[in-house]
């Protein structure tokens, strides 16, 4: 199934890898304000979440990924809908936490945002869970963060949303059935068509 983003248009831009800013794990995309790009912009490419938009200028904009040890993602299980958060390490895998007691988490369950806050449309594609040890889980992202060519930004829907105070708390919401299906339709982090 394809994850709807109402009130949201989706821009395509190419992906510029640079170091520097103020966060280890960021993307310089060639795209900025001019073409109405804002702070708390969530970017995807057709396999799921790259990151979102922490600064912006006239024809630029710095992504903070989902890899990075600041970046902490509202998700969902998919198969059972538990919440937790994702927290970037500086390294190619994200860490779940703040998981409920009762969830049982499996190797291979796919993560999804959770779109508590407003700014993450739910649905968008985390990654998959690959090691479950103990009260530690470890997800692979679904994007190659390390070979990004172009991304896709989702500009607006986030209007009366405070993108500056988001507050995790309970969170539940019915989604897609973890199917092999690529949600979004558009190009991949290399640029081809999906």
């Amino acid at each position: 199934g394809s994850v709807s983003y109402e009130n949201r248009r989706l821009i395509t831009a190419r992906a510029v890898t640079a170091p520097g800013g103020s966060f280890a794990h960021t993307v310089l995309i060639a795209i900025g304000d001019e073409e109405g790009i804002a702070a708390g912009d969530p970017v995807i490419t057709s396999n799921g979440l790259v990151g979102i938009v922490y600064e912006v200028g006239r024809a630029y904009a710095r992504v903070l990924m989902i890899s990075d040890i600041n970046a902490q993602i509202p998700v969902i299980l998919a198969s059972s809908s538990w919440p937790g958060v994702t927290t970037g390490n500086n390294g190619p895998f994200l860490a779940l936490r703040y998981l409920p007691e009762e969830a049982m988490p499996r190797v291979g369950e796919l993560v999804l945002t959770s779109g508590h806050g407003g700014v993450l449309p739910a649905g968008v594609p985390v990654g998959r869970i690959d090691v479950v040890q103990d009260d530690y889980v470890r997800i692979k992202p679904a994007v190659d963060l390390r070979n990004l060519s172009y991304v896709s930004i989702l500009v607006g829907g986030t209007d009366g949303i405070d993108t500056n105070n988001l507050e995790l708390g309970e969170y539940y919401t019915p989604l897609p059935q973890d199917d092999d299906s690529r949600p979004f339709e558009g190009v991949n982090a290399l640029g081809e068509r999906q």
